[in-house]
């Protein structure tokens, strides 16, 4: 599943087949960044759904924008592992 694959629009259109698959890779992301550890997961979700700079995940999260970044990454990464 393709990070970007999930979207905010409506799952699928018409076609149930289709709707039920968008369905299932919607909650093995979410499972997956369950998974995550707490500031990786918070990285992820602020720079995927917020669309916040690494400097603004950086102030959400109490620490520099050097530290949001390789959270951002390493939670990004470690979502590939998991939804391969």
């Amino acid at each position: 599943v393709a990070l970007g694959a999930v979207g905010d629009g409506p799952v699928g259109g018409h076609d149930p087949e289709r709707q039920a698959v968008d369905r299932t890779e919607v909650e093995r992301v979410e499972e997956a960044l369950k998974a995550l550890p707490e500031k990786q997961r918070l990285a992820v979700s602020l720079r995927i759904h917020q669309d916040l700079s690494h400097r603004e995940i950086g102030e959400v999260l109490g620490s520099s924008e050097g530290a949001a970044r390789v959270n951002y990454h390493l939670g990004i990464k470690r979502l590939r592992e998991l939804l391969t």
